[in-house]
């Protein structure tokens, strides 16, 4: 007898199981069929349902992903003519490798869906910056230095309700064998520097004007001077940019970011969430840009 009421409970807690489960089959169907509901779904319901592949792509505070890009040497150093002149003479240039760590709210197949998270996030101070590998689109809050700052501010906003990962945007190592006169060699070093110290300095002005109160006035300042910075270095290479692929890589890198640069130290007058969302935004794509540049370098 004790074994058929076992048997018999088991059925019924296999029949309300399966119940269960059609009715948030049913639930995920509803939700799914209107464009609305689609993007509901790869934001709201996908991390409760990750293990369904039929879902939309999204991933959650407990998938970090910092294995997506090695940071190792490229191989073989680059080779890069400037001058023939008696005075030329060849050195080699290690490019600086960049390590980001950025906080990553959702993955998305759609980049539709992606741009809707993005200016919720953006709305509310977040960065909000869209990046592509290739394959999904992954919508980046911030970014930080180490993986200890990432995982502080992850966890604080996990207690808080907000779900989400770390993503690392990690550069490869590359090497130039430079043939150049001094200036030269000089000048394209200092250019690399430039771009890196630029990273660095934005990066460190974002947490300064959120943790310090900053102003907006104070914040274009901070800007203002990294611009400032970045340009005098690169200035002097827009006149070998047809010398080498890697050079107008170099110098295409260096004119984007000091277009953005530009855009947000003479943005005084937005507000100091507006200005501090343009901030991160800034600098997610300064690091992407670094990155992409590294990477199509190394091949």
């Amino acid at each position: 007898m004790e074994f058929a009421r076992r048997r018999r409970r088991r059925r019924r807690n296999g029949i309300r199981t399966m119940t269960v489960l059609l009715m948030l089959g049913l639930a995920v169907y509803l939700i799914t069929a209107s464009a609305a509901g689609k993007w509901l779904s790869e934001k709201v319901m996908a991390p409760a349902f990750s293990a369904l592949s039929e879902l939309p792509l999204f991933t959650g505070g407990g998938l970090d992903s910092l294995e997506n890009e090695a940071s190792e040497p490229s191989g073989d150093a680059l080779s890069v003519s400037l001058s023939s002149d008696s005075s030329s003479f060849t050195s080699t240039l290690d490019v600086p490798s960049i390590s980001c760590f950025a906080l990553q709210m959702g993955v998305f197949s759609s980049k539709d869906n992606a741009d809707k998270l993005s200016e919720e996030m953006r709305s509310k101070g977040a960065g909000g910056y869209v990046y592509s590998d290739g394959s999904v689109y992954r919508v980046l809050a911030s970014c930080y230095h180490s993986e200890s700052e990432a995982r502080t501010v992850k966890e604080r906003l996990i207690s808080e309700g907000t779900d989400c990962a770390i993503y690392a945007m990690a550069t490869p190592t590359v090497t130039f064998s430079i043939t150049a006169d001094q200036q030269q060699t000089e000048q394209l070093k200092e250019g690399f520097t430039a771009l890196y110290q630029a990273q660095n300095a934005l990066c460190e002005a974002c947490i300064d004007f959120d943790s310090k109160s900053m102003t907006v006035s104070e914040g274009a300042a901070l800007v203002k001077s990294i611009q400032d910075e970045l340009s005098a270095s690169c200035s002097p290479l827009f006149a070998y940019r047809d010398a080498s692929p890697a050079i107008d890589s170099l110098v295409q890198c260096c004119d984007k970011c000091l277009n953005s640069l530009s855009l947000l130290a003479g943005n005084g007058d937005a507000s100091t969430a507006a200005f501090s969302s343009e901030m991160k935004y800034a600098l997610l794509e300064l690091s992407s840009s670094y990155s992409d540049m590294l990477k199509s370098m190394a091949g």
